[in-house]
Formats: structure tokens, sequence, C-alpha cells
């Protein structure tokens, strides 16, 4: 067996392996919940996908798929950032609703928050921004 022979086995191997993962992350996707997490699945899948494309142009010797893996993955950093900032809104207690689990962590966060738990009183502020004094309070 030649030196050529094994990197070919090799390819078609890391090829199999990049296949099987890249149809797992396909059932995870669909099968997954939350917004957040489809979306790190689409990420995945388009990182997998370049790495494909990447042994393809070494397995076939064609240097110009590395420019194609190049330029999908441009497109693909952008289109994760549009998504991400289209779906997902900048709070952070509105994104946990968009979390799969969000529901457990909205309940504990709105019991954290409540002053019935021993935590403190929010003080009434001027318009400033600064807390009132006693004073400015009795007028």
């Amino acid at each position: 067996m030649s030196v050529a022979e094994a990197y070919q086995i090799l390819y078609i191997a890391v090829l199999l392996a990049l296949s099987v993962l890249i149809a797992v992350m396909l059932v995870r996707s669909v099968r997954t919940k939350g917004v957040m997490e489809r979306i790190l699945c689409v990420n995945m899948l388009s990182t997998m996908v370049i790495c494909s494309i990447a042994v393809l142009s070494r397995m076939l010797e064609e240097p110009y798929l590395m420019d194609v893996a190049l330029i999908y993955a441009m497109i693909s950093f952008v289109a994760v950032l549009m998504l991400s900032l289209t779906h997902i809104p900048p709070g952070p207690k509105i994104r946990r609703r968009f979390m799969s689990d969000g529901t457990k962590k909205d309940a504990a966060v709105k019991n954290a928050d409540s002053p019935k738990n021993g935590s403190r009183s929010v003080q009434p502020q001027t318009a400033a921004g600064r807390p009132e004094s006693p004073a400015e309070r009795s007028v």
C-alpha cells in the first residue's frame, strides 16, 4: 500500500464520518424546540459542510474547492449572525423564553426578584437617576 492509497482511505473515512455527523445534526435541528439551539445546529451543520468541502479539495486535488469553502464560510457566518440578530431578543430575561427549558428559569428569576424572598426593596429614584433622599420623598 502506497502513501497515496493510504491518504485516499483516510479521506474517504473522514468524509463518511462527516456525513454521519451531518445527518445527526439535521435530525437534531429538526427535533429541538428552542430557537437558539436551532441556530447552533445550523452553524454546526455549515461548519461540517465546510470541512467536507475542504477534504474533497485535498482528495480530488482541486484547489478551487478551497476557495468555495472559504466563500461558503463567510456566507454562513453572515447568515448565522443575521439569524441571531433577528430571532434572539437582546434582553436576558426575554432570551430565557427562547431556550428549551426557559419556563423553569423564568419561574426561578421571578421568585428571586420578588421582595417576599428577602431581597432588598427597590428605592424610588429621581429624574436624575439617583435614589431619593427622605426630604425629597416628603415633598
